[in-house]
């Protein structure tokens, strides 16, 4: 609706009626130069698409949705796509009980230190990018998430620069098939603990844990793959712990130094 209005600073919306409104993907993509908008008056409560519905907000530094009823919305993909500025994000609120789709939702939101979601991802397909590029989150709490039903998971955590930690207790991964690049650049992360992981079914494992120069814990000893050679990780840390199966260990196209302490796990 005012897709690619690049110049507009402010927007006037409180009169609209929205009740049967049910696609509003796109409905402020592209605009670049909004500093500013309330939503309060929105009703939702029958949207079903909210694909980028905010893209390239670049000039938004908060976004009150705390009104928004999305407990029919079966989109949210690359909703808050490159919104740039915006430190905080509080969603606490979000009934996604029908979303299936989350690829790139906060994907390049490089200034968000905080994301507060409650989500039910029990639909979701699909996270490839959901928080990649959120160059200053320091933590993230996804407990929450039921992903058994997530087949891609390529670049999800990509470029989290600031991330010191990540619990993935909750993560049921025995449908992903893809989780290329999905740590890759998490430059403050110091352990990562995929023991629960199930990769059976995964035929995409490269650069998983690349360019992670902090990580000195790394247990993957839940890994399986009927892949012959794995790309998997780099190991920058001088020194570290890593458990795995030696089977596993096998098929890593790069092996960890002498100075790395490995636990195999049978």
């Amino acid at each position: 609706m005012f897709f690619g209005c690049k110049s507009l600073k402010s927007l006037e919306i409180q009169n609209f009626v929205t009740l049967n409104a049910i696609d509003m993907s796109l409905m402020f993509r592209d605009c670049t130069s909004l500093a500013s908008l309330d939503l309060s008056k929105f009703n939702t409560e029958n949207v079903i698409d909210m694909s980028y519905m905010f893209e390239n907000c670049n000039s938004l530094v908060s976004l009150d949705l705390s009104s928004f009823d999305t407990k029919k919305v079966e989109t949210m993909m690359g909703m808050f796509e490159n919104c740039k500025n915006i430190k905080a994000f509080n969603l606490a609120n979000f009934d996604t009980r029908e979303v299936r789709d989350a690829f790139s939702m906060f994907k390049g939101c490089k200034n968000a230190e905080t994301i507060d979601i409650n989500f039910n991802t029990s639909k979701v397909n699909d996270m490839v990018y959901m928080f990649g590029g959120c160059e200053s989150l320091v933590s993230l709490d996804l407990q929450s998430f039921d992903t058994s039903n997530v087949k891609e998971m390529a670049g999800m955590f990509y470029n989290c620069k600031a991330l010191t930690s990540l619990n993935l207790n909750s993560f049921n991964t025995s449908n992903v098939e893809d989780m290329n690049s999905m740590f890759t650049n998490c430059l403050s992360l110091t352990s990562l603990d995929l023991s629960n992981f199930n990769t059976s079914n995964v035929t995409n494992l490269n650069h998983m844990i690349y360019s992670c120069p902090s990580l000195t814990f790394i247990d993957i000893s839940s890994f399986s793959s009927s892949l012959d050679e794995i790309d998997l990780t780099d190991f920058q840390s001088e020194t570290g712990v890593l458990k795995i199966k030696e089977d596993f260990l096998e098929k890593l196209k790069i092996k960890p130094s002498e100075s790395w302490t490995v636990n195999i796990i049978n």
